[in-house]
């Protein structure tokens, strides 16, 4: 289960980076976080993107979540799973929070809402005070 502090950082900051691999070459793009919860980190996407079948054969991922400062910022990196979600579960939620999706829809009529979760990981965080010291930074695992 999350902390609120990490829920509160990652609502905060949703302009996100994730990380997925396919066989020996990683692959990053942004991703707006559609919202983070006790139950995890909730994305979504569209079928016709690369993403959702380099989850399926590859669940493993990493998001960062940065928000900037005078001082330099402070970056929440996650390190986790992706699981998929019943997409018609979720949809009038996501429509009712970001209407510009059936938008998306229309442009793209064959292509299929995707809703994933990243439930279970691990979280640390980093600034430019602990610069050269990331590996003993605290964990979280959730």
């Amino acid at each position: 289960m999350l902390s609120d502090e990490i829920i509160e950082f990652a609502n905060r900051n949703p302009a996100c980076w994730i990380a997925t691999c396919e066989g020996e070459q990683p692959h990053v793009r942004g991703l707006l976080l559609w919202y983070a919860d006790a139950g995890g980190f909730h994305f979504h996407t569209g079928s016709t993107k690369s993403l959702p079948g380099q989850l399926r054969r590859n669940p493993r991922v990493e998001l960062a979540f940065f928000e900037p400062s005078p001082q330099g910022g402070r970056m929440m990196r996650v390190t986790g799973r992706a699981r998929f979600l019943n997409a018609a579960d979720h949809r009038e939620r996501l429509l009712a929070a970001r209407p510009w999706v059936a938008d998306i829809e229309r442009a793209l009529p064959d292509g299929e809402l995707v809703v994933f979760v990243v439930d279970e990981g691990e979280v640390h965080h980093w600034s430019m005070a602990v610069n050269g010291r990331e590996a003993a930074q605290p964990r979280v695992r959730f």
